[in-house]
């Protein structure tokens, strides 16, 4: 799964999970199979969240209000505010992958991986806050041996 691949080691890992349909549960087995200190489901169905128990999450929550500091981020709902709350809970050095079709202010791509830069929490989240790798082939630096 490519979200996966793109959030990185997750031993040890918080873990959060928005928006657990087909591809978030799929997410939630993968972080919880892959060693994750804690896997959270965030979905504001209850049958969903049942599932997400059963694929090996270890808390669920029905909203993002309440989202405790977490290393990942996996975004699948597509909602803004939920994405605007995830992000207030990344902490520092922390991967947030975006698989929802739904971007922070004015990025306007499906599958990106933020990396936080500062400790600073600010309400609106902006693309200067973070650095954007795009999801997809990853580019190749250029060698530096002479």
């Amino acid at each position: 799964m490519a979200v996966i691949e793109r959030a990185g080691m997750l031993v040890g890992r918080r873990v959060v999970v928005i928006g657990v349909g087909m591809l978030g549960l799929t997410a939630v087995a993968a972080a919880s199979s892959a060693g994750a200190a804690s896997v959270v489901a965030v979905d504001p169905h209850r049958a969903r969240r049942g599932m997400a128990e059963r694929f090996g999450a270890s808390e669920v929550q029905s909203s993002t209000v309440r989202l405790k500091d977490c290393d990942t981020l996996l975004e699948f709902s597509g909602s803004s505010a939920a994405l605007q709350e995830g992000l207030r809970a990344l902490d520092v050095q922390g991967v947030a992958v975006l698989a929802g079709p739904v971007a922070p202010a004015h990025l306007h791509h499906r599958c990106v991986q933020l990396r936080a830069q500062a400790p600073d929490r600010s309400p609106e989240f902006s693309a200067g806050d973070a650095r954007a790798v795009f999801l997809g082939r990853p580019r190749r630096r250029p060698s530096t041996t002479r």
